[in-house]
């Protein structure tokens, strides 16, 4: 029934070590199917109950996890310990027996964010735990309101943007949710916190902010983007040829990662392989430690740069939504009335806020 009772450790399952290695795969296979072991991007390992936190299943670590669940015996004689030999953990987290039998999982959630179920469009938001039909683990870290108003929230997100120096298309000033920027930033905001409502490989447009001088919010507004739902917003470098582009993009493929933020480009934006990397639906490659191997991944990634004053390939522009921010005068004499910095998006209460929103 799922129900601890004093002394029962005793009543463990007890597994032969000893048994014919494929026996073996199929008994532990069956004791942990429904416990937190997972496979996710190709590889094996656990989420923590409480922080979400993905950990890497290693042969040297797996005997002991598993003791949490079972006792080791060895019928073949007494050995220095009942335990299941290192050698025997590498072989059992490579067999496809008992890799069938573990949950697959695509994503980590540390709050509760929309699913869509069925065909039409039935939105739900998900449960704590392994959610089976989308294969997503939720840890309900960071609750949050889910009963505001579309003018509650409105005004809350209008309040972060209002001090943007916006590119106009003429120097008539119209109210903030007129601006065509704003409307692109509040879309993205809305789409990075529905990513979970598109099946994996759901191409996303890259989201490219360019500013006309040093100062003007550009990375700012990426991480109001991606610290509600992430928790942080890693930038990286361009790299500097389409060679590092494809190492850049082969790694950010293999580990699915959720997004690719590259920061500050100097000069433009050219480049075949990201064209490629937005668009596919999938990314394939070697994998790493061979030349022979290849791994193939559904896209999960979603791009987005910043620069001054930047050109983007004709292409790569047809893939991305653009905003714009022009700044008339010295970024040194203005002043705000809030103070948007990544220290402020990452505190618990602000997140809540642009997730209840």
């Amino acid at each position: 029934m799922g129900i601890d009772l004093p002394g029962s450790a005793q009543y463990a399952p007890t597994i032969d070590v000893a048994m014919p290695i494929r026996a073996l795969a199929f008994e532990m296979g069956r004791l942990l199917s429904k416990r937190d072991l997972f496979v996710k991007a190709g590889e094996v390992g656990t989420v923590h109950a409480e922080t979400g936190e993905w950990k890497r299943m290693s042969a040297r670590r797996f005997p002991g996890w598993c003791e949490e669940f079972c006792a080791f015996k060895s019928s073949g004689g007494r050995r220095l310990r009942d335990s299941l030999a290192v050698e025997d953990a590498a072989q059992l987290l490579e067999m496809d027996i008992f890799l069938d039998s573990l949950r697959p999982l695509d994503a980590i959630h540390t709050m509760r964010l929309p699913v869509r179920r069925g065909s039409a469009w039935e939105i739900e938001w998900l449960p704590e735990g392994y959610d089976a039909p989308s294969r997503i683990y939720t840890v309900d870290r960071l609750k949050y309101a889910m009963d505001w108003t579309l003018e509650k929230a409105c005004a809350f997100l209008n309040e972060h943007g209002e001090s943007y120096p916006w590119s106009w298309p003429t120097e008539e000033r119209d109210r903030l949710s007129a601006n065509r920027s704003w409307s692109v930033q509040v879309a993205t905001m809305v789409g990075v916190y529905c990513r979970a409502l598109f099946p994996q490989g759901t191409p996303k447009p890259m989201t490219t902010v360019i500013g006309n001088q040093p100062g003007t919010g550009k990375s700012t507004l990426v991480a109001m983007s991606l610290m509600p739902v992430y928790g942080h917003a890693s930038a990286g470098k361009t790299p500097k040829d389409e060679t590092e582009m494809d190492k850049e993009l082969e790694t950010q493929a293999r580990t699915m990662a959720p997004y690719l933020f590259l920061d500050d480009i100097g000069g433009g934006l050219f480049s075949g392989p990201l064209n490629r990397f937005i668009t596919a639906s999938s990314h394939a490659g070697r994998c790493m430690g061979g030349n022979s191997e290849i791994f193939r991944m559904p896209n999960v990634t979603q791009v987005f740069s910043t620069g001054n004053d930047i050109k983007i390939s004709a292409d790569l522009m047809r893939r991305s939504l653009a905003i714009e921010l022009h700044l008339a005068t010295d970024v040194r004499s203005r002043t705000y009335s809030r103070t948007i910095t990544p220290m402020y998006l990452s505190r618990d209460e602000v997140r809540q806020g642009f997730l209840a929103a």
